[in-house]
């Protein structure tokens, strides 16, 4: 299928091309390749193309780091967000980077491929189901969109898309008329 040929998967109309999520999604990683390409030149002849090969080292390094994070998180409820002072900060799931983890793990698993990296997120993204109705921040779309954004990106997992969609829906009665946005 063309870019010019892009439909909705609920009805045939057609997308407009540059509201696609993929390619929006293309345009960004091309955007960030041409940057590290532009970093890399200006750090010397030769650089652009160590970058790239770096990339399996680096993605087998973020593996090995989740992997040690999983396993110290096996009786948590609430997910990571950061170290400090050598100890794991862990966050309640109305937090706005409680999705971060969980997507994070979905990427993961599209580079990898691995099912034990899809179980996992597919077991973060599940704790945070709760937050489509949760009307307390407008940081909703940071939460749901990196778990179940990307699972649903990546599953098409039907559940997941009604759970952005109703999370879209509680986040649009936070909307103020008088300023025409989002409190």
């Amino acid at each position: 299928m063309s870019i010019l040929q892009l439909r909705t998967r609920d009805s045939n109309t057609p997308v407009q091309p540059w509201t696609s999520a993929a390619v929006q999604r293309r345009v960004a990683v091309l955007a960030l390749v041409v940057l590290a390409s532009l970093s890399a030149e200006a750090a010397g002849p030769g650089s652009s193309d160590q970058l790239l090969q770096r990339i399996p080292e680096i993605i087998v390094l973020a593996t090995n780091q989740y992997e040690f994070l999983s396993a110290s998180l096996k009786d948590q409820t609430d997910l990571p967000r950061t170290v400090v002072d050598g100890k794991l900060k862990l966050v309640p799931t109305k937090d706005w980077t409680s999705g971060f983890f969980p997507g994070s793990l979905w990427y993961l698993y599209e580079f990898t491929g691995k099912e034990s990296w899809k179980t996992a997120a597919q077991d973060y993204t599940a704790r945070l189901e709760n937050i489509q109705s949760y009307t307390g921040s407008h940081d909703v779309g940071f939460i749901l969109n990196c778990s179940f954004g990307n699972g649903y990106r990546l599953t098409h997992n039907p559940q997941y898309r009604k759970v952005l969609i109703e999370g879209a829906r509680t986040l649009s009665t936070r909307f103020n008329p008088k300023v025409g946005l989002i409190r």
